[in-house]
């Protein structure tokens, strides 16, 4: 998964701490995503992914430390303002509108990465747009034969889908996706990844998943965070190898 100006910084972050109540969940954190690359955060339950992510999107602020987009200071911006710069961000748990159809869906996602309509009354100069970039996503994502249906009747994976055309609808280039596999079958999950794969070429995407066997299948970086402490980074081949990487994760994971 490549595309044009790999190896240029897309999303990073400087120094980055968190703490809560005195408790340092992340300490020091230096990640360095590359543009048109696929870059996985791993770690034991813990480790402080979700608040890297949470810090990432915008949802809450770094206690010290910096986050830049492209080079420009983005911390202390909220999650709207990232996403109007080009980052979106996937939930673990579905955040689709189970009482609108799939279509429909879509639709409101796409409407909100355009300019609101100066009147009722008027027809917005995108509703065009919008329609078109609905049907591709149906296509891309195999969800055309399901857009008349509600989305909170369709299945665990399909919703997943669906979360995901979400995310995509405003076309970000950056993308993170937290644990698009949750809850899916060895099968659902091997499928939404081949999905992920031709559906986000080209596009920066920060993955966070506990799947290792796919972690290493499509990522061409990984990174390692265990007790808020970015412990390795690297090609998937060097961290799975990486004898600090076993013991604090990947043996663990073995165990259970």
């Amino acid at each position: 998964m490549t595309g044009p100006g790999e190896g240029s910084v897309a999303l990073c972050t400087v120094d980055v701490t968190k703490s809560f109540r005195g408790l340092e969940v992340l300490r020091g954190v230096n990640l360095s995503v590359a543009a048109g690359t696929l870059h996985a955060v791993i770690g034991p339950n813990g480790a402080g992914k979700t608040t890297l992510f949470n810090i990432l999107s915008g949802a809450i602020p770094p206690t010290s430390g910096r986050v830049e987009l492209r080079g420009r200071d983005v911390s202390g911006l909220a999650p709207h303002q990232l996403t109007r710069l080009g980052l979106s961000r996937s939930f673990q748990v579905t955040s689709v509108f189970p009482k609108l159809t799939v279509e429909e869906n879509l639709t409101v996602a796409a409407m909100a990465a355009h300019p609101r309509q100066t009147g009722i009354l008027h027809r917005p100069p995108w509703t065009g747009a919008v329609a078109e970039r609905v049907e591709v996503l149906l296509d891309q994502l195999g969800l055309a034969g399901l857009r008349r249906l509600e989305a909170g009747v369709l299945s665990h994976g399909d919703q997943r889908r669906l979360d995901l055309g979400l995310t995509l609808a405003a076309e970000p280039a950056i993308i993170l996706l937290d644990e698009p596999t949750a809850g899916m079958t060895r099968s659902e999950a091997h499928q939404t990844m081949e999905t992920l794969e031709r559906v986000l070429s080209g596009r920066t995407i920060v993955l966070v998943e506990h799947d290792m066997d796919l972690v290493m299948r499509i990522s061409q970086r990984v990174s390692v965070l265990h007790r808020g402490i970015l412990i390795a980074d690297g090609p998937p081949e060097e961290v799975r190898e990486n004898p600090e990487v076993k013991e604090a994760y990947l043996v663990g994971v073995s165990r259970r």
